[in-house]
């Protein structure tokens, strides 16, 4: 990278009335000039009040301009630091070089800074560590320009480096750099610095880009057979370039290795690959399941053995999710279940309306004669091509003993074995197993052999609270007394299903009853629902949820997730970062929509979205829904 400056980074035309056109120029030259004199003034030590020394080398400045730069300074020199009266101060930091500090103090005289690939990773460091923000907004803004003019100038290392750079300062030249990085995927796979530097979330990110399903793989197809590689070249596999970078440090990437399966389509992947992978991460069962399922469902191929379970490779806090790598055929669908109407029906996200699915009958007659025809508020849960169909209750008001499971690939019903009357249960996956959890018996079904066992009933018998399987383990969050118009409440409880004990854990901010809890980039949230009037609390009356709250495990705290761009409704929309949901009966609903920021979106479109069947439940799967019209 040559040696390059950035200079006018104050962007002093922003300084000025642009109302004074006549001045224009004199203004902008004379702040120029004081800029330069200030400069001369500290080159000769003149009213310079502060002396920065590290490693032996001292620079002489002013707090005035070291504080106008620097929130770093700025709280240093005016609060009860022991160095905010100093005459001399000491800097230790591991962050900030002798040549990266005259680097950041050459841009705070002169808005100048001269960047090379050999000082680029230092200027940053000591600009984030010093929090110099105009500084690596500049250095991101001249990274992004030499991306857009001169993509090819780049070398393989610059690469590697700020790929490396752009994860740790957020820089907004991340993704012009993943997306040449990606370009460059077949070179860069054969550098062992590749493996060794580049973090987890940069692999991720040029992994997705290199996924056959991604349109901008194309691209990268055309570049690996044109001239830049010739027509010799031969394809790497992603699963051995994540096999490769696991193994440049094993003992700290095994466990992200499912992570970074999840970016790859398993479906494009050499079956040969595919055995090798199984091999190598055998002991992460996730893995395993993930590889198996490419392998026989996929390619139609024997196995060398049945696939594994969770208990026999005797793994603990498991939060194997089987709904992510089971085959399902189809598109991903919402799907209405239950209720008074004898049909399923769907939602269509481009019409924005519900639909019947009048072949996709239900076996009410047959199996609910003994308590009713119909059946309402069910919970419904979809593991791979299979939707479990638990409790509820019939319009007589009496509950539902019958469990039952639809297989989407062959339209047919079986009935599961039977575990007591639950009303409004919440179930939810984990490892090889289904939790069904209600406010006084919660028990847990194994898929592969069918078989229930009880486990131990949460300590606050709660009904109708928000629940999901995060990090090994079963968060019950809010939730209803069993007492007529009973409170609402805080409560979080969690489940540790290698013990099977429950441990309270701090409460959210608000209070949620039928609210969805739901898991999105290993972060848990809770949503929706209804809560207690906040403004009249005493009253007990009960009013929508507009509140979306994020756990921090680390701080073991929760917080409220900011609304800028949805406002309130009555749809159960709301918006996590610049995504839609909307949260129905106690299910999250990805909309597919990225809203702009700045903007206020509009529902109009959606009002439909919760006008399905009364007393249906719904959950989200993949169908062919053309086949059951």
């Amino acid at each position: 990278m040559a040696a390059y400056r950035v200079q006018n980074c104050l962007e002093l035309r922003d300084l000025i009335d642009l109302d004074s056109e006549g001045h224009f120029l004199q203004d902008y030259y004379l702040l120029r000039s004081v800029l330069k004199q200030i400069n001369d003034l500290r080159d000769e030590g003149s009213f310079c009040d502060v002396i920065l020394r590290i490693r032996n080398r001292e620079f002489r400045a002013h707090r005035l301009i070291l504080s106008a730069y620097s929130d770093y300074f700025r709280s240093m020199f005016s609060s009860f630091w022991a160095e905010s009266g100093q005459a001399v101060v000491h800097l230790q930091d591991d962050y900030v070089t002798p040549d990266s500090l005259e680097a950041v103090l050459k841009f705070m005289y002169t808005t100048e800074v001269d960047v090379t690939a050999e000082n680029l990773c230092s200027i940053l460091l000591a600009a984030d560590h010093l929090q110099v923000k105009t500084l690596t907004q500049k250095v991101d803004q001249y990274l992004a320009e030499r991306f857009q003019n001169d993509p090819g100038g780049f070398g393989v290392d610059e690469y590697i480096e700020i790929l490396i750079l752009s994860e740790r300062f957020q820089l907004n030249a991340s993704y012009d750099a993943e997306q040449h990085a990606a370009l460059k995927f077949l070179e860069l796979s054969r550098r062992e610095d590749f493996y060794e530097l580049l973090t987890v979330e940069a692999l991720e990110a040029i992994l997705a880009l290199v996924n056959p399903l991604h349109p901008f793989s194309q691209q990268i197809m055309r570049n690996m057979r044109g001239s830049v590689w010739g027509p010799e070249w031969e394809p790497v596999s992603q699963t051995q370039v994540v096999l490769k970078w696991i193994d440049h440090d094993r003992k700290q990437r095994l466990d992200l290795a499912a992570r970074l399966l999840r970016k790859i389509n398993l479906d494009s992947v050499d079956p040969r690959d595919l055995r090798t992978a199984k091999k190598k991460l055998q002991d992460v069962p996730e893995c395993v399941c993930m590889l198996h399922q490419a392998i026989v469902d996929v390619y139609g191929e024997e196995a060398d053995s049945p696939i594994p379970s969770i208990d026999q490779l005797d793994i603990s806090l498991s939060t194997l999710d089987m709904a992510q790598y089971c085959p399902m055929a189809g598109n991903q669908v919402l799907l209405a279940m239950g209720g008074y109407s004898p049909n399923a029906h769907y939602y269509d996200p481009v019409q924005k309306d519900w639909f019947s699915l009048p072949k996709l009958l239900y076996p009410w007659k047959t199996c609910l004669t003994e308590v009713g025809d119909c059946r309402c508020n069910p919970s419904l849960l979809c593991v791979g091509d299979s939707i479990y169909i638990f409790g509820g209750e019939t319009s007589s008001g009496l509950g539902v003993q019958e469990n039952l499971r639809y297989n989407i690939s062959t339209n047919s019903w079986d009935e599961i074995p039977r575990v007591g009357y639950h009303f409004r249960p919440a179930c939810v996956l984990l490892g090889d197993c289904i939790y069904l959890i209600s406010s006084h018996h919660s028990f847990k079904l194994h898929i592969p052999s069918l078989l229930w066992s009880e486990v131990s009933h949460q300590p606050h018998e709660l009904k109708d609270a928000a629940v999901a399987a995060y990090r090994g383990r079963i968060y019950v969050i809010g939730g209803m007394e069993e007492t007529r118009d009973g409170p609402v409440h805080d409560k979080v409880q969690v489940y540790d299903p290698e013990t099977d004990t429950w441990t309270d854990q701090a409460p959210t901010r608000r209070k949620h009853s039928f609210a969805a809890a739901l898991v999105i980039n290993d972060q848990l949230y809770v949503a929706g629902g209804l809560t207690t009037n906040e403004t009249d609390q005493d009253n007990g009356e009960m009013v929508n949820s507009q509140v979306v709250e994020v756990y921090d495990e680390q701080m073991g705290d929760w917080t409220l997730v900011p609304q800028p761009n949805v406002s309130s409704n009555n749809l159960g929309a709301f918006q996590i970062g610049q995504r839609l949901y909307f949260m129905l009966c106690r299910t999250c609903f990805d909309a597919g929509i990225n809203i702009p920021e700045d903007e206020a979106y509009s529902l109009d479109a959606w009002t439909d979205v919760k006008s399905f069947e009364f007393g249906a439940a719904v959950v989200c799967c993949n169908m062919d829904v053309d086949v059951l019209m």
